[in-house]
């Protein structure tokens, strides 16, 4: 399924980068890429191949792949294929997906642990409150509560980002999409906001880099960096540096143009930079991957604080149902007192 990251299909990304480099023709190494994964994902390949083998152009070929790849990364497949880069694209739509994939991965381990802990604590902090009142139905009520909250909101999170990962990129006519509501949320988001700016300037640097090595113009470049982009701010921010630069407007200072937060200062400086010495391609390269690894470093940090937050959020619990249990206790002295009293 597309956007689904599956590791089998990235080894078969893989291997299909490494059979063109090797001079084998395309048809044959989809097919041979088809050995690698299973089912589904198998005949994907299979059609494929055989649409390549009949001569059909990029685009068809990779709509045999819709299923397996989503609408951005079947944009930087063609956008290289176009260029002629379609190896050097490939290999960074996979190490885009090892990266994505070994976030997740790092994300779940940590959160083993406190979603364990809220497991536990769902069953055993309620327990004082069913030895006191003897009621069934409020301790299960009490126990389904926060259990039904984590388990919404972690299926939310799930869908909400395979969302995002399966969203196209550009309309019917190749147009790219403009930016939406979600699409600046995300950037303003603490944290989220700063992985989304760093994934998207390694996105944009890195295809970039790969189409004027290829010997694009820059407006060209431009324009087909936008139809694969997924935040679709940048997507609108290129859009506009296109139109400058079609103009004759350099690329730095039209980064810088409207002052927007999306491009950093050392971003535009070495656009600028870049420009000036005639190596554009090679520093959008060298920011790509600064801009990955920033984005890395930013994952791991979200993997550091998710487990603080979760275990904030089981104290929080923990303190309600004693809070509880106190005010029921006392509650019961008092309606005793009263009954003696009386």
């Amino acid at each position: 399924m597309a956007g689904s990251l599956d590791p089998l299909v990235t080894e078969a990304l893989r291997s299909w980068m490494i059979q063109l480099e090797a001079g084998i023709p395309s048809s044959e190494a989809l097919e041979l890429c088809a050995s690698l994964v299973k089912g589904p994902d198998k005949r994907c390949f299979l059609q494929a191949s055989e649409r390549t083998a009949n001569g059909d152009g990029i685009v068809a070929v990779l709509d045999a792949l819709a299923p397996v790849l989503s609408h951005a990364e079947r944009a930087i497949i063609a956008a290289g294929w176009s260029a002629g880069r379609v190896e050097k694209t490939i290999l960074s739509l996979v190490q885009q997906r090892e990266t994505w994939r070994n976030a997740q991965r790092r994300i779940m381990g940590k959160l083993v642990m406190p979603a364990g802990t809220l497991l536990l604590a769902s069953f055993i902090a309620p327990l004082p409150g069913l030895v006191l009142d003897g009621n069934v139905f409020s301790y299960f009520l009490n126990v389904s509560i926060p259990l039904s909250i984590a388990i919404g909101l972690a299926i939310g999170a799930v869908l909400f980002f395979r969302m995002r990962a399966t969203a196209p990129v550009m309309m019917s006519d190749g147009t790219p999409l403009p930016a939406n509501n979600i699409d600046r949320v995300m950037l303003a988001l603490p944290l989220i906001g700063g992985m989304e700016k760093q994934r998207s300037l390694a996105e944009v640097g890195e295809l970039l880099s790969h189409l004027l090595n290829a010997g694009l113009p820059i407006v060209q470049a431009l324009t087909t960096t936008a139809r694969a982009v997924r935040n679709g701010c940048y997507r609108t921010e290129l859009v506009r540096i296109s139109r400058l630069a079609a103009q004759g407007f350099p690329m730095g200072p039209a980064m810088s143009e409207h002052g927007t937060s999306l491009w950093p200062a050392d971003y535009t400086a070495g656009v600028t930079v870049g420009e000036k010495s005639g190596a554009l391609d090679a520093t959008l390269g060298r920011m790509a991957a600064a801009a990955r690894d920033r984005y890395i470093r930013t994952i791991e940090h979200l993997a550091d604080w998710l487990p603080r937050i979760i275990y904030a959020v089981v104290s929080m619990f923990v303190a309600w149902q004693i809070l509880k249990m106190a005010l029921m206790y006392i509650g019961a002295i008092d309606s005793q007192l009263r009954d003696m009293g009386a």
